[in-house]
C-alpha cells in the first residue's frame, strides 16, 4: 500500500483500512452474479417391462429397449452497473425506460431502442449521417438524444 504522499491531497482516504478498501476492493465483473448448473440422465420408458412396448422380445427389444436421454446446461447471469467516465457534468443518473425511443444506426444498421438513461453521447453521434446521407449515429425523436448513450 502506498503512502499518502503519493496521492493528491483529498483524494484518497487518510485511515489506512478505509483506503485500502477504497483502492483494492473492487467488483469482480468477470465473476458472474448467479451461476446455475444442471445436468440430468433418463431412462426412457420404451421397451421390456416399460410402459410403451412393454412386450417386445428379440430384434424389437434390441431396437426399443435400453434408449436414454441426458443433458448438461449452464445459465449465467453477469453485473451490469452504469461507467463512470461517461458523466463530465456529474448530473445524477436518471432512468428513462421506454419514454424515449431511438434508433441505433451505429453499427451500419438501424435498430430501434429507447434511451434508457442519461448517458453520454458524443456529439458527432447524435443524429449524424454519412456522405450519402445514410443515418450513421443515434437518431432520436423531436432531438431528445443530445449528450445522452442509449441502451437497447
Amino acid at each position: 500500500m502506498q503512502s499518502l504522499n503519493t496521492y493528491l491531497p483529498g483524494s484518497v482516504p487518510t485511515d489506512f483500512d478505509a483506503r485500502n478498501r477504497f483502492l483494492n476492493y473492487k467488483r469482480d465483473s468477470n465473476t458472474p452474479k448467479h451461476q446455475i448448473r444442471w445436468n440430468f440422465i433418463a431412462e426412457l420408458p420404451i421397451g421390456r417391462g416399460k410402459k410403451l412396448l412393454g412386450n417386445s422380445k428379440g430384434i424389437a427389444e434390441k431396437l426399443v429397449g435400453g434408449w436414454q436421454i441426458a443433458a448438461i446446461g449452464n445459465t449465467v447471469q453477469g453485473w451490469w452497473s452504469l461507467p463512470t467516465s461517461y458523466y463530465p457534468t456529474g448530473n445524477p443518473i436518471e432512468y428513462y425506460g421506454f419514454k424515449y425511443p431511438i434508433q441505433d444506426c451505429t453499427s451500419g444498421s438501424c435498430f430501434p431502442g429507447y434511451l434508457y438513461f442519461n448517458g453520454y453521447i458524443p456529439a458527432n453521434r447524435i443524429n449524424s449521417v454519412d456522405a450519402s446521407g445514410k443515418p450513421n449515429g443515434i437518431d432520436g425523436s423531436a432531438g431528445r438524444t443530445t449528450s445522452r448513450r442509449p441502451r437497447r
